[in-house]
């Protein structure tokens, strides 16, 4: 129970971070095991088209890099 509310709570703040700054908010989900370190573009295409709350701006800016 701890570990999922951990999982969230890292999430969360990745979440918030992407929003700021995509880059940073990818960063710290990978360097949080949320996001394989090796970046696999099906997995990142998962976490942007699943997450909720992330924003569709900051989404978009992502993918144009």
């Amino acid at each position: 129970m701890d570990e999922l509310r951990n999982r969230k709570r890292i999430l969360s703040q990745g979440t918030d971070l992407f929003n700021q700054r995509p880059e940073k908010g990818i960063q710290f989900l990978q360097d949080n095991g949320v996001i394989n370190p090796t970046l696999d573009p099906l997995e990142i295409a998962h976490f942007l088209r699943e997450s909720p709350g992330l924003d569709k701006k900051m989404i978009g800016e992502y993918i144009s890099k």
